[in-house]
């Protein structure tokens, strides 16, 4: 098997380095593989947080981990680099030697303290990402390596350091993703009724804790692979619903439908265009429906509770939201609740901006099933 030359080493570094975007020992076994290369014992990513002004490793290759502990409880203050490394453009590197001077190097606490002890004798560090909150760089760490091997080394790198810019930025891209749906799971959970999210096929992409733990005890909703099934007369009346709450079939129009005659087993499911605020959690273009549950055994929430829920309106908004799909005029609603009418204006403002609506023929196909529900 032929000796792979120095570009083939770097190809495969390259593959690795986006196969870690979603597995973090690719990129792991990516850093590792470049030590080798370079002859380094010491290949990291460090970001610099600017409002705190602290430096971090967040992934690292051949490094002890007292080491990493030394540098990110004192010694990243220490650093020399980082005055230097902020004048140098992406794609150039600050090599200490050539930047800062042997000399100097002699007399640094940072050289003298930290990288000897350490095992290490210079460094070289090149800028990879930067932002309004950070800036991330890759630092590579030599024992004993010829000053005109290094360099000639680090030119060879500028092809890698493009790809691993673009391979952190879609890392950090997906990061924020996860987050941004931890932090709308959670949210929806803080609903506390039992909701799905579906899709106009009938996919369902969210089940919160309560449905699931109702529909495991339930049979009323048939689910294949997280999708509803049109196996029956019920089923195939919900996606219909769902359709129709997706707007695959004109105007978003909510829906309301009961499985059962007996009030004692009988299911309520209220099947409307999912809220705006929701909306932007799903990287789609395609419209979602929620679907809330009810037990009618179980106590029902009050129609301004699950308003209030399902949209995060005020109370005094869902009042008005309720007046509203009544079919009572601004004016009647703000006599009845002895407040100005620009108040009831502000209100309806509001509620149209959470429900999305622009009018209030359209809250009537959203909310209308509401109407339905028995709060006795």
């Amino acid at each position: 098997m032929p000796k792979m030359d120095f570009s083939d080493n770097i190809n495969l570094i390259i593959s690795d380095l986006y196969e870690g975007i979603l597995d973090q020992q690719s990129q792991n076994k990516a850093l590792h593989h470049l030590a080798q290369l370079l002859g380094s014992e010491h290949v990291a990513l460090t970001t610099w947080n600017k409002p705190t002004n602290l430096t971090h490793i967040i992934q690292s290759s051949g490094l002890p981990e007292a080491c990493t502990s030394a540098f990110q409880e004192h010694f990243y203050l220490l650093d020399p680099g980082r005055i230097f490394v902020k004048k140098i453009s992406p794609g150039q590197w600050y090599i200490d030697h050539l930047h800062f001077g042997k000399k100097a190097m002699n007399c640094c606490e940072f050289y003298q303290d930290f990288m000897k002890p350490f095992g290490f004798c210079s460094l070289a560090v090149s800028p990879i990402v930067s932002n309004v909150e950070s800036d991330s760089f890759i630092a590579i760490q030599y024992k004993n390596i010829p000053k005109s091997q290094k360099v000639d080394q680090l030119k060879q790198l500028s092809g890698l350091l493009a790809h691993l810019r673009r391979a952190l930025n879609i890392q950090s891209h997906f990061e924020s993703i996860k987050t941004q749906n931890s932090f709308f799971q959670a949210s929806l959970e803080q609903i506390r009724l039992p909701i799905l999210i579906a899709s106009g096929d009938g996919s369902i992409s969210y089940v919160s804790t309560l449905a699931d733990t109702l529909l495991s005890r339930r049979t009323e909703i048939k689910m294949v692979a997280h999708s509803i099934t049109s196996c029956d007369t019920f089923n195939r009346k919900l996606i219909y619903a769902i359709r129709l709450a997706c707007g695959l079939n004109g105007p978003k129009i909510a829906s309301g439908l009961r499985v059962g005659m007996n009030s004692n087993t009988a299911l309520h499911l209220l099947i409307t265009p999912l809220p705006i605020d929701h909306q932007c959690c799903y990287q789609t273009q395609q419209n979602m429906a929620l679907i809330v549950i009810q037990e009618l055994s179980s106590p029902t929430l009050p129609k301004k509770i699950l308003l209030k829920q399902m949209y995060g309106m005020t109370l005094a908004e869902a009042r008005v939201a309720i007046d509203l799909i009544k079919g009572m005029a601004p004016k009647e609603i703000a006599y009845e609740a002895g407040v100005a009418i620009s108040t009831v204006r502000s209100q309806m403002k509001a509620i149209f901006s959470k429900t999305g609506a622009s009018r209030q023929a359209d809250l009537m196909r959203i909310f209308y099933p509401i109407l339905s529900i028995d709060t006795r």
